[in-house]
Protein backbone atom coordinates (compact mmCIF):
# COMPACT_ATOMS: atom_id res chain seq x y z
CA UNK A 1 0.00 0.00 0.00
CA UNK A 2 2.07 2.47 0.98
CA UNK A 3 4.78 1.76 -2.37
CA UNK A 4 0.93 2.23 -4.54
CA UNK A 5 0.92 5.63 -2.61
CA UNK A 6 4.12 6.63 -4.00
CA UNK A 7 4.05 5.00 -7.72
CA UNK A 8 5.45 1.66 -6.99
CA UNK A 9 4.79 -0.49 -10.11
CA UNK A 10 7.22 -3.21 -10.07
CA UNK A 11 8.89 -4.26 -6.16
CA UNK A 12 11.53 -7.16 -5.32
CA UNK A 13 12.93 -8.37 -2.20
CA UNK A 14 15.22 -11.23 -1.25
CA UNK A 15 15.64 -12.38 2.42
CA UNK A 16 18.79 -12.70 4.69
CA UNK A 17 19.30 -15.35 6.36
CA UNK A 18 21.14 -16.45 9.75
CA UNK A 19 21.33 -20.08 10.40
CA UNK A 20 18.70 -20.93 7.82
CA UNK A 21 16.66 -18.07 9.75
CA UNK A 22 15.62 -15.20 7.82
CA UNK A 23 16.51 -12.45 9.92
CA UNK A 24 15.60 -9.68 7.43
CA UNK A 25 15.37 -8.81 3.54
CA UNK A 26 16.51 -6.75 1.11
CA UNK A 27 14.26 -4.75 -0.84
CA UNK A 28 14.24 -2.57 -4.56
CA UNK A 29 11.56 -1.13 -6.00
CA UNK A 30 11.02 0.44 -9.13
CA UNK A 31 8.00 3.43 -10.79
CA UNK A 32 8.25 0.86 -13.67
CA UNK A 33 6.19 -2.13 -14.71
CA UNK A 34 8.43 -5.21 -14.81
CA UNK A 35 11.33 -3.00 -13.85
CA UNK A 36 13.54 -5.80 -13.07
CA UNK A 37 15.36 -8.08 -15.63
CA UNK A 38 16.62 -11.54 -14.81
CA UNK A 39 19.87 -9.87 -14.41
CA UNK A 40 19.32 -7.41 -11.79
CA UNK A 41 17.36 -10.23 -10.20
CA UNK A 42 20.61 -12.19 -9.98
CA UNK A 43 22.45 -9.18 -8.67
CA UNK A 44 19.81 -8.37 -6.06
CA UNK A 45 20.79 -12.56 -5.05
CA UNK A 46 24.07 -11.99 -4.89
CA UNK A 47 24.18 -8.69 -2.72
CA UNK A 48 22.03 -10.63 -0.57
CA UNK A 49 23.85 -13.42 -0.49
CA UNK A 50 27.17 -11.35 0.26
CA UNK A 51 25.34 -9.43 3.38
CA UNK A 52 24.09 -12.84 4.81
CA UNK A 53 28.24 -14.16 4.26
CA UNK A 54 29.38 -11.04 6.10
CA UNK A 55 26.85 -11.31 9.04
CA UNK A 56 28.05 -15.07 9.75
CA UNK A 57 31.27 -14.06 9.58
CA UNK A 58 31.20 -11.46 12.15
CA UNK A 59 28.89 -13.66 14.44
CA UNK A 60 32.04 -16.49 13.98
CA UNK A 61 34.45 -13.84 14.60
CA UNK A 62 32.80 -12.77 17.96
CA UNK A 63 31.79 -16.78 18.75
CA UNK A 64 35.96 -17.24 18.36
CA UNK A 65 36.85 -14.45 20.34
CA UNK A 66 34.51 -15.25 23.27
CA UNK A 67 35.97 -18.99 22.78
CA UNK A 68 39.60 -17.59 23.27
CA UNK A 69 38.58 -15.31 26.10
CA UNK A 70 36.91 -18.64 27.79
CA UNK A 71 39.90 -20.82 27.20
CA UNK A 72 42.17 -18.20 28.35
CA UNK A 73 40.08 -17.72 32.03
CA UNK A 74 39.99 -21.78 32.07
CA UNK A 75 43.60 -21.88 31.61
CA UNK A 76 44.24 -19.39 34.18
CA UNK A 77 41.68 -20.69 36.12
CA UNK A 78 43.33 -23.72 36.14
CA UNK A 79 46.90 -22.36 36.51
CA UNK A 80 46.29 -20.82 39.57
CA UNK A 81 44.27 -24.39 41.19
CA UNK A 82 47.63 -26.49 40.03
CA UNK A 83 50.23 -23.50 41.26
CA UNK A 84 48.25 -23.32 44.97
CA UNK A 85 47.89 -26.99 45.96
CA UNK A 86 51.01 -29.18 47.40
CA UNK A 87 51.72 -30.81 43.78
CA UNK A 88 54.59 -30.01 41.48
CA UNK A 89 52.93 -29.72 37.72
CA UNK A 90 55.25 -30.23 35.06
CA UNK A 91 55.85 -31.46 31.83
CA UNK A 92 58.36 -32.88 29.95
CA UNK A 93 59.68 -33.85 26.02
CA UNK A 94 58.43 -37.32 25.86
CA UNK A 95 61.67 -38.23 23.90
CA UNK A 96 64.61 -36.47 26.04
CA UNK A 97 62.44 -36.30 29.59
CA UNK A 98 63.56 -32.68 29.18
CA UNK A 99 61.27 -30.76 31.87
CA UNK A 100 59.50 -28.03 29.63
CA UNK A 101 57.22 -26.56 32.00
CA UNK A 102 58.11 -27.02 35.95
CA UNK A 103 55.48 -25.33 38.68
CA UNK A 104 56.86 -22.86 40.95
CA UNK A 105 55.62 -24.43 44.13
CA UNK A 106 58.53 -27.13 43.24
CA UNK A 107 61.02 -24.61 44.87
CA UNK A 108 58.86 -24.36 48.02
CA UNK A 109 58.43 -28.14 48.25
CA UNK A 110 61.92 -29.22 47.70
CA UNK A 111 64.12 -26.49 47.73
CA UNK A 112 65.60 -26.40 44.42
CA UNK A 113 65.17 -23.15 41.94
CA UNK A 114 62.75 -24.08 38.96
CA UNK A 115 65.48 -23.45 36.57
CA UNK A 116 67.23 -25.57 37.97
CA UNK A 117 64.82 -28.67 37.04
CA UNK A 118 65.40 -27.86 33.16
CA UNK A 119 69.30 -28.72 33.66
CA UNK A 120 69.86 -32.06 31.84
CA UNK A 121 69.28 -35.38 34.32
CA UNK A 122 68.08 -33.09 37.26
CA UNK A 123 65.05 -35.29 38.03
CA UNK A 124 67.42 -38.28 38.00
CA UNK A 125 70.21 -37.21 39.87
CA UNK A 126 67.87 -36.34 42.64
CA UNK A 127 66.67 -39.61 43.27
CA UNK A 128 66.82 -41.77 45.63
CA UNK A 129 69.72 -44.59 44.44
CA UNK A 130 67.69 -47.08 45.63
CA UNK A 131 64.75 -45.70 43.19
CA UNK A 132 66.53 -44.51 40.20
CA UNK A 133 66.48 -47.72 38.24
CA UNK A 134 63.00 -48.78 38.91
CA UNK A 135 61.52 -44.77 38.29
CA UNK A 136 63.20 -44.16 35.28
CA UNK A 137 62.85 -47.35 33.66
CA UNK A 138 58.47 -47.00 34.71
CA UNK A 139 58.84 -43.62 32.83
CA UNK A 140 60.39 -44.82 30.03
CA UNK A 141 57.90 -48.18 29.40
CA UNK A 142 55.23 -45.96 30.32
CA UNK A 143 55.88 -42.93 28.26
CA UNK A 144 57.37 -45.68 24.82
CA UNK A 145 53.65 -46.83 24.64
CA UNK A 146 51.55 -43.62 25.32
CA UNK A 147 50.76 -45.12 29.13
CA UNK A 148 49.62 -43.29 32.19
CA UNK A 149 51.49 -44.12 35.08
CA UNK A 150 51.66 -43.68 39.25
CA UNK A 151 55.02 -43.92 40.72
CA UNK A 152 56.32 -43.56 44.04
CA UNK A 153 59.75 -43.13 45.18
CA UNK A 154 62.37 -40.96 47.26
CA UNK A 155 63.46 -37.71 45.84
CA UNK A 156 66.24 -35.86 47.78
CA UNK A 157 65.85 -32.28 48.66
CA UNK A 158 68.20 -29.58 47.82
CA UNK A 159 68.45 -29.47 52.01
CA UNK A 160 69.27 -33.44 51.75
CA UNK A 161 66.12 -34.47 53.16
CA UNK A 162 64.84 -37.59 51.62
CA UNK A 163 60.94 -37.14 50.52
CA UNK A 164 58.69 -39.75 49.18
CA UNK A 165 56.65 -38.10 46.14
CA UNK A 166 53.73 -40.16 44.59
CA UNK A 167 53.78 -39.10 41.13
CA UNK A 168 51.23 -40.12 38.50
Amino acid sequence: PAGRKVGTKSYAAMPIKYNYTTIGCINISSRSLHAFDEDEMNLLEIVATQIETAINNANQAEALKTSREDLRESREHFRLLVETTNVIPWEADAKTFQFTYVGPQAEKLLGYPVEQWYEENFWLSCLHEDDREKAANTCATATAVLQDHELEYRFKTKEGKTKWLYEM
